[in-house]
């Protein structure tokens, strides 16, 4: 379950009316269908909230309708992340592969949707059934399990079989895709050349960095934001 702060709009402009009083700079998560509300956003980027992350799961139509999102349509993310970053929030995003809509050339496309949207901090997971799930019962169900021992599941390698590619693919194309995302070019791109440095230059340095950190540690096998 991913909270989602601004679900209640009320509650939300009463929170981001204390939330300025402390004069904090300050960063959440909520749904991309924020930017429908402009007035709103701008509340928010006015409290001190700089960043939102977005739990955006999949550039696939089909995939989102699999994970039982529906009401996302992947056609208006571009629009609806430049409306955002209007009003002077970046953004941060959240997205699994290896669902049964995905392929391993909307795998990679998902590399260049990162980059032509300048997303500052990405992050990204493998698809995992986890016990006591419904998606669990029904690879289960499918006998598309395909490591058993639960205690090693890490979200970071296939555990179930694709219906577009082997396990093997998924995470081969998974560690592919944070390498790509993670080069040095695509991280200046996304950071640092962009037509909000300007106006907001410390932000895309901090940003730059996290990158760099991120970089550093995919290298190493070592999944962001992953224990």
């Amino acid at each position: 379950m991913d909270d989602n702060i601004f679900s209640d709009r009320d509650y939300a402009i009463e929170l981001c009316a204390e939330i300025k009083k402390l004069k904090m700079k300050w960063m959440t998560q909520c749904s991309i269908d924020i930017a429908k509300d402009e007035e709103l956003l701008d509340i928010i980027a006015k409290s001190g909230c700089y960043v939102l992350s977005f739990g955006l799961e999949s550039i696939t139509r089909e995939s989102l309708v699999s994970m039982n999102k529906a009401w996302a349509h992947p056609e208006n993310y571009s629009e609806q992340i430049r409306i955002i970053r209007k009003h002077g929030i970046d953004i941060s995003t959240e997205m699994v592969v290896g669902a049964d809509g995905d392929t391993l050339e909307s795998i990679r496309k998902t590399a260049d949707f990162i980059s032509d949207n300048h997303i500052a901090v990405p992050r990204f997971y493998i698809l995992t059934p986890i016990p006591g799930t419904k998606f669990f019962d029904e690879m289960e169900e499918q006998k598309r399990i395909y490591n058993p021992d639960i205690y090693s599941y890490n979200s970071c390698e296939a555990v179930h079989v694709p219906k577009n590619m082997t396990p093997e693919e998924l995470t081969k194309a998974y560690w592919d895709l944070y390498n790509e995302v993670y080069t040095m070019k695509s991280i200046l791109k996304r950071t640092i050349f962009t037509s909000t440095f300007i106006k907001r230059p410390f932000n895309a340095i901090f940003y730059f960095a996290v990158n760099v950190f991120y970089r550093s540690q995919i290298k190493r096998g070592i999944v962001p934001n992953i224990v």
